[in-house]
């Protein structure tokens, strides 16, 4: 749990640094003094092109999240899933067993992270305590060849949430 906060606190750090007012580094538009024009990079442009500024897309080819979907959830990369630390675990219908530590809470929803077909997507569950460090969960929606996130949860979530998010993360000038 200090693992999440403590990387939570990071994400939060640097998102409202990146979102304040900022002159300690040059973008390329500031006139100063002693300066060769021929070799300027950006000299005659206000346009930023080498920063991410707000109207960047948060998915993509080269990016962790690599398409997000209202219907199938959201694909990472390879190096993302990796970095995550994500397991999975085949389930054969849409009653299975979860760790608790596979279960998401929200607000008054329960979950559990299901990967089809490349995407990610969090299904409600219907939980039913089994023993005590186990659920048994029921979903809706099963498919053949789906899977049961185990593990790397935390970190999954907060991907799901960026990647939905409508917040535009940047820098101001």
């Amino acid at each position: 749990m200090k693992k999440i906060i403590s990387i939570l606190l990071l994400v939060l750090s640097v998102s409202i640094f990146a979102s304040g007012d900022h002159d300690d580094h040059d973008h390329g538009h500031e006139k100063a003094e002693n300066i060769n024009l021929e070799t300027k990079k950006n000299d005659d442009r206000d346009d930023h092109d080498d920063h991410h500024h707000e109207n960047e897309a948060k998915s993509g080819t080269n990016k962790a999240i690599q398409e997000v979907s209202i219907e199938n959830g959201f694909k990472l990369s390879h190096e993302a899933q990796e970095v995550l630390r994500i397991k999975l675990s085949s389930i054969s219908s849409t009653e299975f067993t979860i760790t608790k530590s596979s279960l998401v809470s929200s607000k008054d929803k329960k979950g559990v992270y299901i990967y089809r077909n490349g995407f990610y997507k969090l299904h409600e569950a219907i939980v039913n305590e089994t023993s005590k460090n186990h659920y048994n969960v029921k979903i809706k929606d099963y498919k053949f060849g789906d899977q049961v996130v185990t593990q790397g949860i935390e970190l999954l979530r907060v991907s799901d949430i960026f990647s939905t998010d409508k917040s535009e993360y940047g820098h101001s000038h």
